[in-house]
Order: C-alpha cells, then structure tokens, then sequence
C-alpha cells in the first residue's frame, strides 16, 4: 500500500471511530462530561445534558459543574471524587442535577481520573445515568439528612471534620466552613496544615501536644482553644477528636466534632466577673459592719454608766417610778448592746465557719415583746403567743 493509500484508510479509519464514538455517546441513556476538577469547570459533555439539565451543550460547556448539583450534596460529590486522588481506580456514588424548570433528576454516576499531575487532579470522567424512582427512596433520605444535619450545624455552632493522617488532608462538614467563613466551593486545599494557620499562636503548641498524645494512645482528645477565622475574628471552640485504625492498629485518620463557644465563654467570664464584683461588695459591705458595731458600742457604754450614776445618786429624789424608767433604759441599752454584738458576728460569719446550735424560741419571743413593750402599750396590742419549741 502506498503511503497516500495509508493515509486515506487511516483517515477513514478515524473517520469511522469517532462516528462510533458520537453513535454510542448518543445511545448510551445518561450523560459523559469531563471536568476540570480544580476549577470545576465542564470541557466535555455529551448531547443528553439538554434532557437532564434543561440547557444546550454549548451553554453547559465551560460553566461550573457544581452549579447543577443541590448545595446538600456538594460535600459528598468533593469527598468520593478525592478518593480518586489516593487510590482508588473509580468511585460511584448517587446525587441529583438541578433541572432549569426547578426540578431534579436522580443520577447514578461512576467517576474515573483522566488526568493528573504530581498528585493533582486535573481532569475527572463523570458517566451518568438517570435512575428509577424505585432507586430515589436512598438519595432522597439521605438528603433529608444532610439537610437535618446541616440545620442542626448552624443551629448549635458546630460543624463535624476528618483528618487524613497519610495525606493529611482535612474533609469538613458545611459547620467548620461557615465557622471559619469560607465557602465550599472556594478553590483551596484543606489540610491541617491550613487549619494550624488559623489557631491562636497562645494555644496552637498545647493543641498541638493534645493531638500527639491522642495519637500516640490510639485515645480520645479534648481541646478549647481560639481560632483566627478569614474575617479576623476571633472565636472560642471546643474540639473533641478520636482515632481510627487499620486492621493493624495503627493509626490511620481521626475524626472529631468542632463547636463555636465563644457566647458561652464570654457569659461564664461575665459571670466570673459579677461574682469578683459580689465578693469585693461583700468584704466592704462586711468591713462596714464591723467598724460600725466597734463605734456604737461606745455610747451605750456612756449611757449605761450614767444610768447608773443616776440610780446611785437620785435613787430617793426619783422614786419607784423613776427607778423603773431608768430599769427600762438599762435594758434597752443592753438589748442594742445585744444588736450590735449580732451584727458583728454577722459581719464575720463568711470569715468564721460557725456551727448550728439549738435554742428557746419563748425566750426569743419574750425578749422581742419586752424589746417593743412601748409599742405594744401606745398602740393597745393585743398578743396572743402559744407554746413554742
């Protein structure tokens, strides 16, 4: 065969391929598409995407494939295609395409790397193919869950990681992306790495400690430390992480949950505060009240000597009915005497642990009502008081 006539048959041969190619694209019932996995951007799609997407293949090309996807589901897409990076040959895995007019298709799709670079994806083969609605029942429950999930992630400031310890490449949930203010689809790498940079330098050495020792007993950790997020805001979280292992022990990633507490520390540290606050008003307040009872305790004094001077002296000059008034003031001298020794003691019963002990209420009655007997008398009271303890 001549050389033209070689070229002329592997022309036709070519010819014929790609028309068998195009003939098998066009019978096959779902549709191929080849992604830019670094930018997500669609380069190659069968003619199907029309049917599935509601848009021509031309629109679809060079737009972002994750723009078909549900958000749910965009977190499970990333993680079963990363596998690919590791060592997988091709993953499957179910999920749903956003048609134009507002519905979804359900898509059984299986994903091959075609391909990479220095450990990159750069291309990724996505076969899909539209499934029964016998098959939807799994996909649809789980995306209820997804959807719980991420409602309970945002509603209790929390969001859920896992860290390879091969690759040490971090898989967040939608909690720890909003926690540090990033988006999903931002075209960055999660390692731990990255997440170290957005520790506090005051806490980072102490976490680091906690997860060495974690590791080194196959154990579980607990950390609460601040974080940096892209905003330059701070915030308070608590992590809690455990080990998984191979079949051998040894430890092969680790997974944890991450919750925002930064309102909680700041209500505790305002609550620690108050109480300083309480402390520091009680020790014056307890100051004020020892000091106070020390200075009335001289008048009395004075009032008790000259009562007694007034008995020795006038005791003729006033009578009987003098001597009972000055009886009466006597004893109201010794019941503020009485007083001010109580609120002493009060004064100190935070300083002093001071035991319990048993006493006669009829006494304590009876001191009361001699205490107010003017009272009682100018306002023509009546006292009725039975028997007590």
């Amino acid at each position: 065969m001549t050389n033209k006539g070689f070229s002329e048959f592997s022309r036709r041969s070519l010819n014929v391929r790609e028309k068998f190619v195009d003939v098998v694209c066009e019978l096959f019932p779902g549709v191929i598409i080849v992604v830019e996995w670094a930018t997500r951007r669609v380069v190659h799609v069968t003619g199907r995407s029309s049917d599935l997407i509601g848009v021509s293949t031309e629109k679809f090309l060079q737009t972002d494939f994750f723009s078909v996807i549900p958000e749910a589901q965009l977190g499970h897409i990333e993680q079963e295609v990363g596998r690919l990076q590791h060592d997988a040959r091709h993953v499957s895995f179910m999920h749903q395409f956003k048609h134009r007019e507002g519905t979804t298709r359900t898509m059984s799709t299986a994903a091959s790397l075609l391909t990479h670079e220095k450990g990159k994806m750069l291309e990724v083969l996505l076969v899909c193919h539209e499934i029964s609605e016998s098959q939807k029942k799994p996909i649809e429950d789980n995306n209820v869950n997804d959807e719980l999930l991420r409602e309970s992630e945002e509603l209790l400031a929390y969001g859920t990681w896992k860290w390879s310890l091969l690759t040490d490449e971090l898989q967040w949930s939608a909690g720890m992306y909003r926690m540090l203010g990033y988006n999903p689809n931002d075209p960055f790498r999660v390692t731990n790495a990255f997440y170290l940079e957005h520790v506090s330098n005051d806490d980072k050495e102490r976490l680091l400690h906690a997860v060495a020792e974690c590791l080194k007993n196959n154990a579980e950790f607990q950390h609460t430390y601040v974080l940096k997020a892209r905003d330059s805001t701070h915030k308070v979280v608590f992590t809690k992480g455990k080990v998984i292992t191979d079949g051998q022990g040894r430890a092969e990633q680790m997974i944890g949950i991450t919750r925002d507490i930064t309102s909680i520390a700041y209500l505790q540290a305002e609550s620690e505060r108050t109480i300083r606050e309480l402390n520091r008003s009680n020790k014056e307040l307890e100051e004020f009240a020892y000091i106070a009872s020390h200075d009335l305790q001289e008048p009395l004094r004075k009032i008790s000597i000259f009562n007694g001077r007034i008995r020795l002296k006038y005791a003729s000059a006033i009578g009987n009915e003098g001597i009972a008034n000055v009886d009466k003031v006597e004893a109201a001298a010794e019941n503020m005497r009485t007083f001010i020794d109580n609120l002493l003691k009060f004064s100190v019963i935070s300083r002093n642990s001071r035991d319990f002990t048993s006493c006669d209420l009829n006494q304590i009655i009876s001191e009361v009502v001699s205490d107010y007997d003017l009272k009682i008398e100018e306002s023509g009271t009546l006292l009725s008081i039975a028997r007590l303890p």
